[in-house]
């Protein structure tokens, strides 16, 4: 199909792009909340299941940190293999949240009252997540890497470390420019491969066309905001659960105090109503996520249906 020229384009709407969940049709406040409690009921289970677990794993990790630094690969290789079934259900959970929003972005609203599942639309949208964060990670690592040994070069020839510590500085800065860059460009590969019932990957680099500055914004906006809410939420549950035992301890970790790290994880995992506390930290925190990671997930379901606009591909009413 031919390219639509850009001034064709419809117009990029900031606001609509970083609060689509809550714009597409009748019902899309239900159905953000909704979605923000199973979500968060899963999250609970899960952690009743596995969560016990991967505390006691972390705790061993930090005591092998502090009483055998030489040897804690055994200690991480065990908090990582315990910890892996906690982290493959919330990315499954995630996955059906995030696959019921592009169905309904692209197709209207799900009458059904559990418009979650986890089918053939789920698993092209965990294969694409995974494939665009793996090239994603390779890419960051490999223009690093070419700095670094830039920056060691450089050393070699004037042995001056500040010279150093600038280029390896910029070449972390330039890694994350063109890792979000590329990131950005492939993100409505989720999106393109519930509209199409096939992998949209191939596709996600065209749907982001002359569109990446504008989704780049919507990007930074929802996540500085979302990270300053999450952050300051976090902090005032922490205050109210545990006091300034908590935080005493969080100060000695920054400090540099291994010990205090191992006292904290302790402290949430062992401590007195160490279950209750996390449960309700979760009960609060869980929803809170789950719309922020909504808002983000909309943004390449936002510049996917404007390419189906663009090209004349869409009816649905749910995007007017």
């Amino acid at each position: 199909m031919p390219e639509t020229s850009l001034k064709s384009k419809p117009k990029y709407e900031f606001i609509r792009s970083i609060l689509l969940p809550f714009k597409t049709g009748e019902g899309s406040g239900k159905f953000v909340l909704k979605s923000a409690l199973f979500y968060t009921l899963g999250l609970i289970v899960l952690y009743l299941l596995f969560g016990k677990i991967m505390q006691n794993a972390s705790v061993t990790y930090q005591q092998n940190l502090l009483s055998d630094p030489q040897h804690i690969g055994q200690a991480m290789m065990k908090m990582f293999a315990v910890s892996l079934p906690m982290y493959l259900g919330l990315w499954g959970l995630w996955v059906m949240v995030e696959a019921a929003l592009l169905r309904r972005v692209a197709f209207g609203p799900d009458t059904r009252p559990f418009p979650w599942r986890f089918g053939m639309d789920e698993m092209r949208v965990a294969f694409s997540q995974f494939v665009v964060g793996f090239l994603s990670f390779i890419l960051f690592f490999i223009v690093y890497f070419v700095f670094a040994l830039i920056a060691m070069s450089i050393v070699a020839g004037t042995r001056n470390m500040a010279v150093m510590m600038v280029t390896l500085l910029f070449a972390v800065l330039l890694s994350m420019l063109v890792t979000s860059y590329f990131t950005i460009r492939l993100s409505p590969a989720s999106a393109r491969s519930v509209v199409q019932k096939r992998l949209g990957i191939s596709e996600a680099w065209k749907v982001s066309k002359n569109r990446f500055w504008a989704a780049f914004g919507s990007y930074l906006l929802v996540g500085v905001i979302g990270t300053v809410i999450y952050i300051a939420l976090t902090m005032m549950l922490m205050s109210i659960l545990y006091g300034n035992e908590y935080f005493s301890l969080l100060k000695g970790a920054f400090s540099g105090d291994k010990s205090a790290g191992l006292k904290m994880t302790e402290l949430m995992s062992d401590g007195k109503g160490a279950m209750l506390r996390s449960l309700v930290l979760m009960a609060v925190i869980g929803p809170f996520s789950t719309i922020w990671f909504m808002c983000l997930a909309g943004v390449p379901a936002y510049l996917s249906k404007l390419y189906e606009k663009a090209q004349g591909l869409t009816d649905a009413q749910v995007f007017d």
